[in-house]
């Protein structure tokens, strides 16, 4: 029996293209071995190596073709170039250096794969490999099941086959499917495949996979309709396609695009690495009770409103119906820094005042970390100094202060006798309390310090560093801190003047257990550690720590 050339180059092709599905690469690696992760195993890097040296050797006689696809491509050219020369950066240079080369070798037989195949080829090769390893690893779950680990330990029963992780598996089933029902002409075959398809997934238990399967079975649908009416028609129907499925890449996988910054879906958790959940709130309150019912005419356009300052909110949010809807109708529609809000126009959003992530519970509260300054301050037995404007912006004496803060100063004074060293800022309170200071003043109260220089010079602009406590006169520092919410003031006090029992330090963090670091066990193609720490900040005198909040900026 005499096996022809062109048979080996595609079963060649064909072995290529399963082992790129990464089919049984876990059993090739060390799990033992944590570096196997980056470095690879020996066996594997000696399998490529070989098939790259077939890839080179078979590519000769086709490099005319292979150099004008090259010259056609040569932003292609540039990329592998930059694979290879990031060596002179990299921090392992031997690991960049046989990895870019890994990326030339992969190039070249992307190449030659499409240089020697025609695209109907191209698709028959790709669906054979494909098919194989969808089929082999129905025989592995139903003869040889747990024979490949898979790191879905939550999901003990679903089928991952050759793969490391089920929802692999199910995008080959779905990748397979397509290409099978692409080559059918008879209904009754085309629907034997996307049963065995729909039960291989449903086996996978892959959400995300049976709805981007049946995305695509429409999807395809109309794009042979589409196909007969000219490039245009198909032209928008490829761009429907990339449109839904980016769509469906968000909706079907809210979990993992939130997890992108370190939350859940509804924003109140957090997706560990282990495919477990940590719930610790840190979302919106509980959605107070529907206030009564205003009215707008031909000449009164606006709808202003308010409700009680809540202490430690650092944002209100606004829905906004008609009141014959009820809940159900209000829809978001403005969210400020105040307890305060003039409506305009009625709220068009999505987000409804019925939605459970504002009904169920009130999950404002972070429960993994410590409460900070203004929580301990908003606590009812805190003794804080505590003030709301509700709405009104801050005052300016005309002797270049500010009241409310003179308020606040003469109460630290009167009830506790001290003086708070720091007072802690939005941007937007730093800029308003500058125009207070600096604009409202008509005389010579403003202190201006500048450099001894026998240049004359004149240099724009103002801010306010300091404040001075009248009461106790001592300077107080006034500094922005980046997360503090706009609308909101916080005094702080450093020194207690005068002795108190047990008190040292006024405000200190109490490490529990400093930063520590866990490896923790090796059980995918990733080097997992986690670092933390356990920590609680301590406040011995919380009546030495104030907060004026609802500020409207102005």
């Amino acid at each position: 029996m005499r096996i022809s050339l062109k048979f080996l180059r595609d079963a060649f092709t064909v072995l290529v293209l399963f082992l790129g599905t990464g089919a049984f690469i876990s059993m090739a690696m060390d799990t033992t071995n944590p570096d196997a992760a980056t470095d690879g195993s020996m066996l594997t890097q000696l399998g490529w190596s070989l098939i790259y040296i077939v890839v080179l050797v078979r590519a000769v006689p086709l490099r005319r073709q292979i150099l004008r696809a090259l010259k056609a491509n040569k932003a292609l050219l540039f990329l592998v170039l930059l694979a290879i020369l990031s060596t002179a950066w990299s921090a392992n240079a031997g690991l960049t250096v046989r990895r870019g080369f890994a990326v030339a070798a992969t190039t070249l037989f992307g190449i030659d794969f499409a240089v020697r195949y025609s695209i109907r080829e191209q698709v028959r090769l790709f669906g054979i490999a494909i098919g194989a390893a969808v089929a082999i690893s129905v025989v592995v779950e139903l003869f040889f099941h747990g024979l490949v680990p898979t790191v879905d330990t939550a999901y003990p029963d679903a089928w991952n086959g050759a793969f490391v992780q089920k929802n692999e598996f199910a995008r080959f089933v779905v990748l397979a499917g397509l290409l099978a029902l692409m080559r059918v002409r008879h209904f009754a075959i085309a629907t034997a495949i996307v049963g065995v398809s729909v039960g291989l997934i449903v086996l996978c238990h892959s959400k995300t996979a049976l709805v981007v399967f049946t995305a695509m079975l429409l999807l395809l649908v109309v794009f042979f309709r589409l196909r007969r009416r000219g490039p245009r028609a198909l032209t928008a129907a490829i761009a429907g396609v990339l449109i839904v499925s980016a769509l469906l890449s968000v909706v079907v996988d809210l979990d993992s695009m939130a997890g992108l910054l370190g939350r859940d879906a509804t924003q109140t958790g957090r997706t560990n690495i282990d495919g477990s959940t940590t719930t610790f709130g840190g979302g919106c309150s509980q959605i107070s009770v529907a206030s009564a019912p205003g009215s707008t005419g031909a000449t009164t356009l606006t709808l202003p409103a308010s409700v009680p300052a809540v202490k430690g909110a650092a944002a209100y949010a606004w829905f906004l119906g008609t009141s014959a809807g009820g809940a159900a109708n209000a829809a978001l529609t403005a969210i400020t820094t105040t307890n305060s809000v003039v409506f305009t126009a009625a709220g068009i959003g999505a987000q409804k005042a019925t939605d459970g992530a504002f009904v169920s519970a009130d999950s404002s509260q972070n429960f993994t970390e410590f409460d900070g300054f203004l929580t301990v301050a908003a606590k009812a037995s805190s003794g804080a100094y505590s003030k709301s404007l509700d709405g009104l912006p801050l005052t300016s004496d005309g002797a270049s202060g500010i009241v409310e803060i003179d308020a606040a100063l003469q109460s630290f004074w009167d009830n506790a006798r001290l003086s708070p060293n720091e007072i802690w800022v939005h941007s937007q309170e730093a800029r308003n309390i500058n125009k207070r200071i600096v604009g409202a003043c008509t005389s010579s109260l403003v202190r201006f310090t500048t450099q001894e220089t026998n240049e004359p010079f004149i240099m724009g602009g103002t801010s306010v560093a300091k404040y001075w406590n009248k009461f106790t006169a001592q300077w107080i520092d006034l500094n922005i801190h980046p997360s503090m919410p706009a609308g909101t003031m916080l005094f702080k006090t450093n020194e207690i003047p005068y002795p108190m029992a047990e008190v040292g330090a006024v405000n200190l963090v109490r490490c529990r257990r400093d930063y520590y670091q866990i490896e923790w066990p090796f059980v995918s193609r990733q080097y997992v550690y986690g670092v933390y720490t356990d920590e609680v900040l301590v406040c011995r005198a919380p009546l030495s720590l104030g907060v004026i909040a609802n500020i409207a900026n102005g």
